[in-house]
């Protein structure tokens, strides 16, 4: 295989970058999701009696959303080799692949928590409107969360269809197999 691209994520969008776009969609999410769920679910009367929960939430929202991460990897594939080390203040754990996956499934286990987790809290959000305020707080942690999956998300999007994707310590490899004729 040969490497067709690497893209230094790190250096596209430093750190400071990422936490503040992440913060700013957090807030606006927010800003932008209570007043509309305000008109049609908050008929009721809002309770604030399950703060812990909440609190519980917040706290196991990133372990979740990690794990959701490398659960399509370990399903699609067999004796995958990953690295977890500390990366930074909005991510505190960085998992890396060592070995090659394809497109496909690099796509699939970056989207995965995104698809499962805001429809799951959006669920509840509908389910319980008596806690949708907390709901929506929930929510918008996550997608603020999911912003350097997006920046991830746009570059992958643009290599061809049948590369394999290899993270390492400065970002990500883009490889594609050569067929090399000699004349």
């Amino acid at each position: 295989m040969q490497c067709w691209k690497s893209i230094n994520i790190n250096k596209h969008s430093d750190n400071q970058k990422k936490l503040f776009l992440s913060l700013l969609t957090m807030l606006l999410s927010f800003i932008t999701l209570y007043p509309l769920l305000s008109l049609k679910i908050m008929e009721n009367t809002l309770y604030d009696d399950n703060l812990l929960l909440f609190f519980c939430g917040v706290i196991f929202i990133y372990p979740l959303h990690k794990l959701l991460h490398l659960v399509p990897l370990f399903f699609f594939k067999r004796g995958l080799n990953i690295k977890m080390e500390y990366d930074s203040l909005i991510h505190p754990v960085a998992i890396k692949l060592i070995d090659p996956v394809s497109k496909r499934t690099f796509l699939f286990a970056l989207t995965t928590p995104f698809v499962i987790l805001t429809s799951v809290i959006i669920g509840c959000l509908f389910t319980f409107t008596e806690y949708a305020h907390y709901f929506t707080i929930l929510l918008s942690i996550h997608i603020g969360l999911c912003v350097s999956d997006f920046i991830t998300l746009k570059n992958i999007l643009q290599c061809p269809s049948n590369s394999f994707i290899e993270e390492n310590d400065e970002g990500i490899k883009i490889l594609i197999e050569t067929n090399w004729q000699y004349l």
